[in-house]
């Protein structure tokens, strides 16, 4: 069995499943790993896996952020179904409005799944925490379309973040991550000052 990285290693952020010109690499998962396997049948060995995947390569976005920002909800409904006080619907919302998509994971029929959506219905299946791994499959295919013309919020894990970002191919454009509430006071204002080191 021929994995993308090294066996048992694989994040299943979906990068490589994605950017595969011949959709010959699937996820085969156990409930203690998950590996990305290659069907070197089908494969033409152009090495675009191995380009995106973040357990083969440096990552190249740990870098000091230049702001951190940390917030709730005023709103009582949004805060008390929220994890971390709600600031990212606030932020999801705004995108909605603004005329963009929001990325999120949701929980339906018995599975975390990540859904593309500028309803703002929608928001609401996708607040609290869901800190797992979900099903991406063509999620990052329609946000590449979509992101041609219009701004999209993309709400995952960090290994899911760094996968979207790899496959696009560029820094910047929106990503977002939310610190988890179980960080003490002084853990916060840590994060915070981080810019002024």
């Amino acid at each position: 069995m021929k994995t993308v990285c090294s066996k048992n290693q694989c994040t299943s952020c979906m990068a490589c499943i994605s950017i595969c010109p011949k959709n010959c690499i699937t996820l085969v998962k156990n409930p203690e790993y998950t590996n990305a396997v290659i069907d070197e049948d089908i494969c033409i060995k152009c090495g675009l896996c191995n380009k995106v995947c973040q357990q083969m390569n440096d990552i190249k976005y740990l870098h000091i952020p230049e702001t951190v920002v940390e917030g709730f909800a005023f709103d009582k409904n949004i805060h008390n179904n929220s994890s971390s006080g709600g600031f990212a619907t606030l932020f999801a919302k705004k995108i909605i409005e603004d005329g963009g998509y929001v990325v999120g994971s949701i929980y339906e029929n018995r599975t975390f799944k990540h859904v593309i959506t500028n309803n703002l219905l929608m928001l609401e299946k996708m607040q609290g925490s869901k800190y797992t791994k979900s099903a991406m499959d063509g999620v990052f295919g329609e946000v590449e379309k979509i992101i041609k013309k219009n701004i999209v919020l993309f709400i995952g894990t960090p290994c899911q973040v760094y996968g979207i970002k790899e496959y696009l191919n560029f820094k910047h454009k929106v990503s977002f991550k939310l610190l988890p509430k179980r960080l003490s006071n002084a853990e916060r204002r840590k994060m915070i000052c981080l810019k002024n080191l």
